[in-house]
């Protein structure tokens, strides 16, 4: 035997031998523990975390909402597209639970069955609220300024009222249910539909379902404006043998609303026009006051008017001045006809109109700007107290001689 196993070549077949029988052993007989060692693994982090509970009755106010997911088994079966992330599911399961605080075990499904499957955490922390429903007034937020001289009103919305579902401590929270709508310079009423929302009392957005969502509001938005004395236009003349006592309208005043630049010019408004033709009584007009262009709106839009006449009574006054304007310096006027720069006036009116004048009420005047030295026929005008005239015999023009400073 001894030499046999000093024979070189049994020595080379027994140490072939040897080494089939070792190979064999280690991959035919692997044990499990090996092959859970040759295993692959696969995280996942961040992994959405559910809640399965009653939504109607209640809510969660406080979970923790992201896991890591790892994952051990085979290497082919750990990947994006063996296991896609709308395959599996992450969750706590608290349907059978009142409100309160837990610390819940977080559970799957949806994984390959040869998959071993570890969450971290393996718990998480739940709180559970009941649901609270209220009634709440929906408030309007403006933001931004109108345009300059513009002012915003009282805002209208419409429904007034919205139904607020909420956790008991977000409840809570809500201060005012706003529509908040843009007013940034704005010149007419807006009307918009907006979105409502939750705020608390520093402002903030406080998560609630509220229905409806949407609210449509009216902002009305006032021009500038002004009150202005109303003129009213006459037209016509009375029946023969009367006239104008006065034309009354029944508000002093007008409000004049539109841009800050056209109103601010305006020192009158020009009302509407009052025909007079043939009237030998008092009467009343109701009359739409004209939109001028540019102006928005006038309040009252129609005014009354009040016209009282009365029978003609004619008065004359002597001695009258005629009083001159426009002299250039250095320069004097001689008048001619008359001599003596006084007229004879007739005058026509109601007895209360004309009835007392004197001289001094009446402004008899000619204008001798740009004249040159000589004798000029210049028109003579006259101011006359309001629906009082004169009867047609006064001259339309007289005669003066203009002087420069050297003329003697």
């Amino acid at each position: 035997m001894d030499k046999w196993f000093s024979n070189p070549t049994v020595l080379k077949v027994v140490a072939l031998v040897l080494a089939i029988m070792l190979w064999l052993v280690v991959n035919l007989d692997e044990s499990p523990a090996d092959q859970t060692i040759r295993n692959s693994k696969y995280t996942i982090n961040d992994v959405e975390v559910s809640a399965r509970y009653d939504t109607d009755q209640y809510a969660i106010v406080k979970m923790t909402d992201k896991v890591t997911v790892e994952l051990t088994g085979p290497s082919t079966m750990l990947n994006p597209i063996t296991i896609p992330p709308d395959s599996y599911q992450v969750y706590v399961n608290a349907a059978d639970l009142d409100p309160g605080s837990y610390r819940l075990p977080v559970e799957y499904e949806g994984f390959p069955a040869n998959v071993f499957v570890s969450i971290k955490p393996a718990f998480i922390d739940v709180t559970l609220e009941r649901k609270e429903q209220s009634q709440k007034t929906v408030g309007v937020q403006l933001i931004g300024e109108p345009a300059e001289g513009y002012a915003a009103g009282t805002p209208v919305v419409n429904p007034l009222k919205v139904h607020v579902v909420a956790p008991e401590s977000t409840m809570q929270q809500i201060a005012q249910i706003v529509a908040a709508v843009n007013m940034e310079n704005v010149k007419e009423t807006v009307n918009k539909t907006v979105p409502v929302q939750a705020i608390d009392a520093q402002g903030n957005v406080v998560e609630a379902d509220i229905n409806p969502s949407v609210v449509d509001v009216t902002v009305p938005v006032s021009s500038p404006y002004t009150s202005l004395p109303l003129r009213i236009e006459v037209s016509g003349r009375p029946a023969e043998g009367f006239s104008i006592i006065s034309v009354e309208p029944g508000v002093d005043q007008i409000t004049v609303y539109g841009p800050l630049d056209l109103i601010n010019r305006m020192e009158f408004y020009p009302g509407p026009k009052v025909d007079t033709g043939g009237l030998s009584g008092d009467r009343v007009f109701e009359v739409r006051v004209p939109q001028l262009d540019g102006v928005d709106k006038t309040d009252p839009e129609f005014v009354e008017v009040v016209v009282k006449v009365a029978e003609t009574t004619e008065i004359t006054l002597e001695d009258v001045p005629i009083t001159v304007n426009g002299l250039n310096n250095g320069q004097r006027v001689e008048f001619v006809d008359p001599e003596e720069g006084r007229l004879t006036l007739t005058l026509q009116g109601a007895a209360q109109n004309v009835n007392g004048l004197q001289p001094a009420d009446i402004e008899v005047y000619i204008d001798v700007s740009n004249l040159a030295a000589g004798q000029r026929e210049v028109p003579l005008q006259l101011n006359l107290p309001p629906y009082v005239e004169t009867v047609n015999d006064e001259p339309e023009t007289i005669t003066i001689r203009v002087l420069d400073g050297n003329d003697q």
